[in-house]
C-alpha cells in the first residue's frame, strides 16, 4: 500500500539567516604553569541575549591563568639564559686555558728546536732523544690548535642549542597571547548575541562551567530571521521558491508571513521508518528581524501552513469524496500489462566512493569550514571540503621546535664527541713517544750506576707500554660509546623529522580534494559550515552520476516474482501518476538488486538519490484486466454481473489473479471486450447465465 501523506502543517525553527558560531574553547594548552585539565571551563562574563555587539567588542571571557602562565615561562627563560651563561663561560674558561696552552707548546718548541743544533755534539742516543722532544713539542702545538677548534665548534654547538630553547620558551609566549585571545572571544563583526533558550531570557547565570567544545552562543550578524524546516517528498511539489507560508508561534497567537528561500533535499537519519525523502526548506520572515522582545526570536518554534495541496489530498476528475462515490456503470475488460509492488527501494548510485574526514593525530573534533553543496559535480582533485582546527597548526609547531632541538642536540654531541676523541687520541700519541724514549733510555749501561739506571728506565719502559695498551683501548671504548650515543641522537632526528611529516599531512589534509571525479552525496547529517565532525568519520560520497538507479532488497516473495531483465516502474508513493520505466538488473545471492535510472527522466518524476520509491514489476504483458470495484461475491463464488438479454444482470463466474491497486488479473471466466458493470446493478430478478451464453465465454476465455 501506498503511504497517506501526513497532515499539512509543520514544525519550523526560526534562526538568522546568517550567523557566526562560538564554542567553548576545546584545547588543553601544553604549557608550564597550566594545570586545569578539567573537560569544563568556567565562564567569567558574557553578553547578554540580544545585546547588540560593535565590532571587536567582547562577547564571552573564560577563567584563564593568563599571569601565572606568563610567570612561570619567563621562569623558564630567565633559567635557560642563566644555563646558556654558565656553559658558555666554563667554554670561554676552556678556550683561553687552551690558548695559554698552545703559547707554552710553541715555546717548548723553541727550545727544542734549539736542543737540535747541538745534534753534531751528541751521541747517537742523546740525538735520538733530542729529535723526539721536537716531535713531542710539535705534537702539542697541534694538539692545542686543533683542540681549540674543537672547542669553538662545540661552543658554537652549545650556544645554538641554548638560542634554540630560548627561541622556543619565547615562541610559548606568543603563543600565550594567542591562547588569551582564544578565551576572550571578541566579534569579528558587528550583530547581535543569540544565546540558546536553555539560557534565556536573563542571559547565562555566572559563573557557570560549560564544557570543552560545546557550541554556546551565536552572533547574528544579518538582521534576517529565517525558519527551517523538513518536508517530505510527497508534498515537495506543493511548496516551491518563492511561495508564501504562513507561520505561528504555538501558544501566542501570532503570524507572520514567509517566503521560501530554498530548497534541498536532505539525507534521511538511518533507521527512520518514514517512507519519503526529506527536503529542508529555508524561508524568509517577512517584516520581521533579529530584535528582542519583538516578534519571533531565534530559536524559537514555530508551526508553518503551505499553500497548495498535496497531489494525493486532491481528489480525481469525476469522483466525490465521499465512500461509494458513482462512477461508469459499466467497464469493458481488457488487455494490458499486469504489474505488482515487490517492496520500497531506495534511489542511489551503484558506484560510489565514501569521503572520510581526517584522521588526525590529535584527538580533536573538526569544525567544518567549507564544504561543496550536495549533488556539485567534481573533478579530481577540486576542493571538497576545508576544516577548521587549531591542533593540528600547534602540533605542527612543536614539532618544528622538536626537530630544532634534535638536531641541536646532535650537532653539539657529535662536536664535544669530536672534542672528546681528540683528546684520547692526542693522549695516545703521547703515550706512544714516551714510550719510545722509555726504549732509548732502558739501554743496558757499563758500571753498577748504568745499570740500575738501566733497570729503572726499563721499569719506565714497561709502565710506558701499558700506558699506550690502555690509551688504545680507552680510544676504542670511546669509539664504541660515542657511535652508539650518535646513532640513539640521529634517531632522535629521525623521529621528529617522521613527526614533523605527520603533521604536516595533518595540516594539509585539513583541506580535502575530491578522490575521484563524481556528485557529492551528504553523509547520514546535514553537512553545512559550523558542524563538528569527529577524526576517521564517514563525511560524505562521491558518486558516479552514470550509475543513478534504484536499490532493491527482495523478501522471498518478490525474489519468486523478480527476474533479470523484467520491467519496472519507479516513482514516489504519493503520486502514482508519475512512474518512470527500467529494467530490472541481476540478483544477488542476498536478494539485493539494483535497476538503473535515466538522471533526466528520475528528475522530472521527483526522483532525487537519497528518495524513498515505490517499486512495481511486470508480471505479463498481455493479461485479462478488469477494475477491482467490478467483482462481487455470491454465495463465495467470486463473480462479475454481466449485462443479459432485455438488459438484465447475470451473475459470471470468474477466476480472480493478482490484485493491483484498483486493477484485478482475471485468469478464467471473461473474454475481452465483454460488459461489466461497476456496482450493482438497478434492483430486479438476477438471472443465471444460460448454457450457449456460459460457452460462449469459455470459448472466448484464456
Amino acid at each position: 500500500m501506498r503511504p497517506a501523506c501526513p497532515e499539512r502543517v509543520f514544525e519550523g525553527t526560526v534562526r538568522p539567516r546568517k550567523t557566526v558560531v562560538f564554542r567553548v574553547p576545546s584545547e588543553q594548552p601544553g604549557l608550564a604553569g597550566w594545570t586545569d585539565t578539567s573537560r569544563s571551563l568556567l565562564l567569567e562574563r558574557a553578553a547578554r541575549h540580544g545585546e547588540r555587539i560593535a565590532k571587536d567588542g567582547e562577547i564571552l571571557r573564560f577563567a584563564f591563568p593568563a599571569e601565572a602562565v606568563k610567570q612561570s615561562v619567563e621562569k623558564r627563560i630567565e633559567l635557560a639564559r642563566a644555563r646558556q651563561a654558565r656553559d658558555l663561560a666554563d667554554l670561554d674558561d676552556g678556550l683561553r686555558a687552551l690558548e695559554a696552552g698552545l703559547a707554552l707548546a710553541r715555546l717548548q718548541a723553541s727550545k727544542a728546536s734549539l736542543e737540535r743544533k747541538k745534534k753534531g755534539v751528541l751521541s747517537k742516543r742523546d740525538s735520538q732523544l733530542v729529535d723526539l722532544a721536537v716531535r713531542g713539542a710539535e705534537l702539542e702545538i697541534e694538539a692545542s690548535e686543533r683542540r681549540i677548534e674543537a672547542r669553538r665548534g662545540v661552543r658554537a654547538a652549545v650556544e645554538a642549542q641554548h638560542a634554540e630553547r630560548l627561541r622556543q620558551a619565547q615562541m610559548e609566549i606568543a603563543e600565550l597571547a594567542e591562547l588569551e585571545t582564544r578565551f576572550r572571544i571578541r566579534a569579528p563583526r558587528a550583530g547581535r548575541v543569540i544565546w540558546p533558550p536553555s539560557l534565556r531570557p536573563a542571559g547565562p547565570v555566572l559563573p557557570l562551567r560549560l564544557p570543552r567544545g560545546e557550541r554556546l552562543c551565536e552572533l547574528a550578524v544579518d538582521g534576517t530571521l529565517v525558519v527551517d524546516f523538513g518536508l517530505p517528498a510527497c508534498q515537495r511539489r506543493g511548496v516551491a521558491v518563492g511561495s508564501a507560508l504562513e507561520v505561528r508561534a504555538p501558544g501566542s497567537g501570532r503570524k507572520a508571513r514567509a517566503v521560501v528561500e530554498s530548497i534541498q533535499l536532505l539525507a534521511r537519519p538511518a533507521g527512520t521508518a518514514d517512507a519519503e525523502p526529506i527536503f529542508g526548506v529555508r524561508a524568509v520572515l517577512t517584516g520581521h528581524s533579529v530584535r528582542k522582545g519583538r516578534g519571533f526570536e531565534p530559536g524559537q518554534r514555530v508551526e508553518l501552513t503551505p499553500g497548495t495541496p498535496c497531489p494525493q489530498d486532491a481528489q480525481p476528475a469525476g469522483r466525490e469524496s465521499g465512500a461509494g462515490a458513482p462512477g461508469p456503470d459499466k467497464a469493458a475488460v481488457s488487455r494490458g500489462a499486469l504489474w505488482a509492488e515487490i517492496g520500497p527501494g531506495r534511489v542511489g548510485f551503484a558506484r560510489t566512493q565514501r569521503v572520510y574526514a581526517p584522521d588526525l593525530q590529535a584527538a580533536e573534533a573538526l569544525e567544518i569550514d567549507f564544504i561543496a553543496p550536495e549533488g556539485t559535480r567534481l573533478e579530481l582533485g577540486q576542493p571538497l571540503a576545508r576544516f577548521s582546527a587549531d591542533a593540528p597548526a600547534r602540533a605542527l609547531g612543536r614539532a618544528g621546535d622538536r626537530l630544532a632541538l634534535a638536531r641541536a642536540a646532535l650537532e653539539r654531541k657529535t662536536r664535544e664527541s669530536a672534542e672528546q676523541r681528540l683528546d684520547l687520541a692526542l693522549a695516545a700519541e703521547r703515550a706512544a713517544i714516551e714510550l719510545e724514549r722509555a726504549e732509548l733510555l732502558a739501554v743496558e749501561g757499563i758500571g753498577l750506576r748504568s745499570a740500575l739506571r738501566s733497570a729503572g728506565a726499563r721499569l719506565d719502559r714497561d709502565a710506558a707500554r701499558l700506558r699506550v695498551r690502555l690509551a688504545k683501548e680507552a680510544l676504542a671504548s670511546f669509539d664504541r660509546k660515542r657511535d652508539a650515543d650518535l646513532v640513539l641522537a640521529r634517531l632522535a632526528v629521525e623521529r621528529a623529522e617522521q613527526h614533523l611529516g605527520r603533521c604536516r599531512r595533518d595540516v594539509e589534509q585539513l583541506s580535502l580534494a575530491a578522490p575521484a571525479p563524481g556528485v557529492l552525496i551528504a553523509s547520514v547529517d546535514a553537512l553545512e559550515p559550523g558542524r563538528r565532525a569527529v577524526s576517521g568519520e564517514p563525511l560524505c560520497e562521491l558518486a558516479d552520476p552514470a550509475s543513478l538507479a534504484v536499490l532493491l532488497t527482495l523478501d522471498a516473495t518478490s525474489a519468486r516474482r523478480a527476474r533479470p531483465g523484467a520491467r519496472l516502474r519507479v516513482g514516489l508513493g504519493c503520486d502514482p501518476s508519475v512512474r518512470v520505466e527500467t529494467e530490472l538488473g541481476p540478483i544477488s545471492p542476498d536478494l539485493h538488486a539494483a535497476a538503473a535510472l535515466d538522471a533526466d527522466r528520475a528528475a522530472a518524476a521527483g526522483l532525487f538519490p537519497g528518495a524513498d520509491a515505490m517499486v512495481e514489476i511486470e508480471l505479463s504483458a498481455d493479461a485479462l484486466l478488469l477494475p477491482a470495484r467490478a467483482m462481487v461475491e455470491r454465495d463465495g463464488v467470486a463473480g462479475v454481473w454481466l449485462a443479459g438479454p432485455g438488459g438484465l444482470p447475470v451473475f459470471q463466474p470468474i477466476e480472480p489473479g493478482a490484485r493491483m491497486g484498483e486493477t484485478i488479473e482475471v485468469r478464467s471466466g471473461l473474454s475481452e471486450g465483454q460488459q461489466v458493470w461497476l456496482e450493482l446493478p438497478p434492483p430486479g430478478p438476477a438471472r443465471e447465465p444460460e448454457q450457449p451464453a456460459a460457452e460462449a465465454v469459455r470459448e472466448g476465455g484464456p
